[in-house]
């Protein structure tokens, strides 16, 4: 943290190399001018500097200023796929969520700003247009995997994408899609439904994958290939449920059952019913009562 005559000089220190023929020097000097306060109309011509690497520090300084709508809505189409993704990041907050339908056409238009786009969508909390739903479903694999970088920020948001992306036969999509749905879609009902048919199916990647979203210690790629399946048959899940149980069976009577903390997961904090939306089940517990375990060893 700069002291504050570091930061009232900060300014004079800096400003001079912002024009500077070498580039590492200007982005030094943007980069120390983070605490100074220095206002947009002073660095502005850095937006448009033939260099993508100063447009990028230059955004990260005064990209989130309000006078800097214009800039971002330019840059969103920017030559540079760094520079374009940095704005489209920035563009919900300087932009705002009215707006955020010009991200449609980049959306459409760059292949690199795809996780990026739907990456802005869940930090702006607003609604994944059809459109691109709809051009995910029917596009090629490499647009889903470009789609999916957007995931980790989007939540609830991306589940729409999720649905569709869970139907494909690639499983390096389909499995990643599904854990998303397990992991924040079982309030809705479609995605409860796509999850419970899986858990319900003999694809023991799909199920796994589930299953990792709600406990990843629990059913870790390592222990889950000793689950050699010597139970009552039925599904894998069920399958798996059995070879727990009778682990824990033989293993030492104080420590906590690792079937009933596998319940613990589905139940979620408490346990607590939350309010279904249409038809679906409301959380984990429920759909782990849908295959007959209520929390107790049997």
């Amino acid at each position: 943290t700069l002291t504050k005559y570091e930061v009232k000089s900060a300014g004079k220190i800096y400003m001079p190399f912002l024009k500077n023929e070498r580039e590492d020097l200007v982005i030094a000097a943007l980069r120390g001018l983070k605490e100074s306060g220095i206002s947009y109309g002073k660095v502005k011509h850095c937006l448009k500097d033939p260099r993508w690497r100063v447009r990028v520090a230059a955004l990260e300084l005064i990209g989130e200023s309000s006078q800097a709508k214009k800039d971002i809505m330019t840059m969103i189409n920017d030559e540079d796929s760094f520079v374009r993704n940095k704005a489209i990041l920035l563009f919900p907050k300087v932009c705002g969520k009215d707006k955020m339908g010009k991200l449609v056409d980049v959306f459409m238009k760059y292949d690199d700003a795809k996780g990026a786009v739907i990456a802005a969508f869940g930090s702006s909390k607003a609604k994944i247009p059809d459109k691109i739903v709809d051009m995910v479903e029917k596009a090629d694999d490499q647009v889903c995997y470009d789609v999916m970088q957007g995931f980790a920020k989007s939540g609830v948001n991306a589940l729409p994408l999720a649905k569709v992306m869970a139907a494909r036969k690639n499983k390096d999509i389909a499995c990643p899609a599904l854990a998303f749905l397990a992991r924040y879609g079982l309030d809705n009902a479609k995605c409860y439904k796509l999850v419970k048919q899986t858990l319900e199916s003999d694809d023991k990647e799909k199920v796994l994958a589930v299953l990792r979203a709600i406990n990843p210690g629990l059913f870790s790629k390592e222990r889950s290939r000793s689950y050699h399946h010597h139970g009552s048959g039925g599904s894998f899940l069920q399958q798996t449920l059995d070879d727990l149980d009778a682990e824990d069976d033989g293993g030492d009577a104080k420590k906590p059952s690792e079937l009933k903390n596998l319940f613990d997961a589905f139940a979620g904090d408490g346990g607590e019913k939350k309010k279904p939306k249409k038809e679906g089940k409301a959380n984990l517990k429920e759909l782990f009562a849908d295959f007959g375990y209520d929390g107790e060893k049997k």
